[in-house]
């Protein structure tokens, strides 16, 4: 299905090569969450669509490496377990 959204993906990736960025990996993850919104019959990008849309933390891993951080995927597990004691320790603060 062609539609605005791979419109606009092609013209991202197309930017973002001319800048000098290979995106082999990014544009797999890309492909398959428009894959994703299309399966939903959405138009646009939402935060529930994002939140909803599962990511191994081998691929954040990835995405992240691309920005020249190297970091382990047990890294980001921590970090996103982190993160959640965190936040809910500050939400149940403020009930």
């Amino acid at each position: 299905m062609t539609g605005p959204l791979r419109t606009a993906l092609a013209d991202y990736l197309t930017m973002r090569r001319a800048l000098g960025y290979r995106l082999a990996r990014p544009e797999k993850l890309l492909g398959q969450f428009l894959d994703y919104l299309e399966q939903a019959g959405a138009d646009v990008v939402t935060v529930e669509h994002a939140l909803s849309f599962n990511l191994s933390y081998r691929d954040i891993e990835e995405l992240v490496a691309e920005r020249g951080v190297e970091v382990d995927h047990v890294t980001v597990f921590r970090w996103v377990h982190g993160t959640v004691a965190f936040t809910d320790g500050k939400i149940d603060e403020s009930r």
